[in-house]
């Protein structure tokens, strides 16, 4: 019950942060929008998406409210109250843990930008970082739209095409330390703990299908293999005509993207093991918060 309240109150702590940097970054979200005022039904348009968006944000918040309000009522006022006057500051301890992590997890990001076209600074960056969360968690459309929303609201600070390599960048150097400890304690866990026959043949198919995932990604970067910028060309080269120019461009703009994905490890091996540190860190506080639960 113990661990269940401090859950509640970290979870609707996050969403209502979330929703906060939403809002606070409501200057940068207009260029999500991506339209060019070129005459008055532009403008028109551009003010009309203008105020649905903010329309938006005001929900975000509400919503996020809204959450917490739940929360709070489903596990009861006594409940947390009884548990909060337990635990003291050891509340506080995990949700500085928490906004730890999220500065590793946006240092890890700000690393990942190429070092001439980074002029944001730290604290925006992680302004943006945590805005992209919201959308995340506050949305049906998950990481589809939250990531690309970051390098959109960044923008105008760094180019769109570094914007967005830098975070596939990041989020590959992230899965690649979840696959690490994913590695390491699967079969720390099967030495330690007594599991049955059904549960170690699950964790070794996982682990398999992890390393064959990894191998696969490796071996694309290490050769080269531009397939979205190919599947571009073929669709350049199949569709009509009209569409061809669209096509082409996207066809460049996707295949630099991939460049600057497989080239990262190439060109910046300081920062990317800097980045691979900075989120097995991450990691390495989750665990320390599931330990200060446990002894609190």
């Amino acid at each position: 019950m113990l661990a269940a309240s401090l859950g509640v109150i970290r979870e609707a702590a996050g969403h209502i942060r979330y929703a906060g940097c939403f809002l606070a970054c409501r200057a940068r979200l207009p260029v999500l929008l991506m339209i060019r005022t070129g005459g008055p039904a532009e403008l028109l348009a551009f003010i009309m998406m203008k105020s649905l968006l903010r329309k938006f944000e005001i929900l975000s918040l509400v919503m996020g409210l809204a959450l917490f309000a739940y929360l709070v009522r489903q596990t009861g006022l006594e409940t947390l109250g009884h548990y909060l006057g337990m635990l003291g500051w050891g509340v506080a301890a995990i949700l500085a843990l928490s906004g730890v992590r999220n500065i590793f997890r946006a240092a890890a990001w700000y690393l990942a930008i190429e070092p001439e076209h980074r002029s944001i600074g730290f604290f925006p960056l992680t302004n943006v970082m945590l805005a992209g969360e919201a959308i995340k968690y506050l949305t049906a459309t998950g990481p589809f739209l939250g990531e690309p929303a970051k390098a959109a609201m960044v923008r105008r600070d760094v180019p769109l095409l570094y914007g967005f390599s830098s975070i596939v960048v990041e989020n590959l150097i992230y899965n690649l330390s979840v696959f690490l400890f994913i590695a390491a304690g699967l079969p720390a866990l099967g030495w330690v703990v007594p599991v049955p026959g059904k549960f170690q043949a699950a964790a070794y198919i996982i682990t398999a299908v992890v390393i064959f995932g990894f191998a696969l990604s490796g071996l694309a970067m290490r050769r080269r293999w531009y397939f979205l910028s190919r599947l571009l060309e073929r669709l350049s080269r199949s569709t009509l005509l009209g569409k061809r120019g669209r096509f082409g461009s996207a066809h460049g703009r996707m295949r630099s993207l991939e460049e600057n994905v497989y080239s990262f490890y190439d060109r910046r091996r300081a920062a990317f093991y800097s980045i691979l540190a900075l989120d097995m860190a991450s990691h390495l506080i989750n665990i320390l918060e599931v330990d200060v639960i446990l002894a609190l």
